[in-house]
């Protein structure tokens, strides 16, 4: 229920700010959404600089893929599946914590422990940061991904809920590169910048409203120029 809370508190704080998803909640305390959505515009993420010469910097990039499943062209039960006739604006994915893990240990260190929420419409085919990180020097091997299952899409005709099949919860491996799927383990030095690309890539069933998402991590990529 306090999870429940908290992604209310945030989807409430959208709805303040524009009014492309107005109507979605309502909420007594709007002087409080207020404040709450313009400290998470100044500093969305917790961070803080290193603070002794064993932590080095996670710098933590995202990007999003969205695409028809392969099946979403052949009829199913004699309906035939086909993309909308309508526009999407905007789809947002409510993320509830990240946790990345200690490689060989079971040492979980929070990077982002409150929820919060990125539309996935706006980086779809390219690459944004996440978020900064300070964390102790030595080996990751994963990340624990945690979000909420229901996906709201802004349309030209009103919001639909996506509901994302599967778990709510990601063990995500790292690979060397997009283009090479060995696994490996992310390396943190003292005083040095580690970049990691995460990838969300989500098929789509437009007719049924339901999504498949996918994760992976990737240690070495390149950031398109803008």
């Amino acid at each position: 229920m306090h999870k429940r809370n908290q992604i209310t508190l945030i989807l409430s704080t959208i709805i303040i700010s524009s009014a492309i998803i107005a109507g979605l909640i309502t909420v007594k305390d709007s002087s409080t959404i207020v404040t709450d959505f313009q400290n998470f515009i100044d500093d969305p993420f917790t961070w803080e600089p290193p603070i002794n010469e064993d932590q080095g910097n996670l710098h933590l990039y995202i990007t999003s893929d969205m695409y028809e499943n392969e099946t979403a062209t052949i009829p199913l039960d004699g309906i035939k599946l086909v993309p909308p006739a309508y526009d999407i604006y905007h789809i947002y994915l409510i993320i509830n914590k990240i946790l990345i893990k200690q490689q060989g240990t079971e040492t979980l260190i929070e990077l982002v422990e409150n929820p919060i929420i990125i539309d996935l419409k706006s980086i779809n085919n390219t690459i944004d940061l996440f978020g900064a990180f300070a964390l102790p020097e030595g080996q990751y091997s994963a990340l624990h991904f945690y979000y909420e299952r229901e996906i709201i899409a802004d349309t030209d005709i009103g919001n639909k809920t996506f509901n994302a099949q599967g778990s709510d919860f990601f063990q995500i491996p790292f690979f060397t590169s997009t283009n090479n799927n060995t696994p490996a383990d992310l390396q943190i030095n003292k005083n040095e910048e580690t970049e990691l690309l995460l990838t969300l890539q989500m098929q789509i069933r437009w007719q049924q409203q339901i999504m498949f998402p996918h994760l992976f991590g990737y240690l070495d990529f390149s950031i398109p120029v803008q």
